[in-house]
């Protein structure tokens, strides 16, 4: 067995590392996507009540609602 550990031992760490980093990499990426997401959503949100801000200001829309209904053809 130290035998086969002396002659791969350097070749088994490279390849540990390998796998290490390759997981290391891939909890990154799944945070990063996370964070991605969770950002997109709170500015999707931001400008859907600014969106609603403005239809609800909107006077045009009141006056529409108040004015005559539109005779139907």
């Amino acid at each position: 067995m130290s035998k086969i550990l002396r002659q791969e031992g350097k070749s088994l760490v490279a390849l540990n590392a390998l796998r290490q980093a390759r997981e290391t990499e891939e909890s990154i990426a799944h945070k990063a996507i996370k964070l991605q997401k969770t950002e997109a959503e709170d500015l999707i949100w931001e400008y859907a009540r600014w969106k609603a801000v403005a239809i609800a200001a909107n006077p045009i829309a009141v006056l529409d609602l108040l004015g005559e209904p539109s005779p139907i053809y």
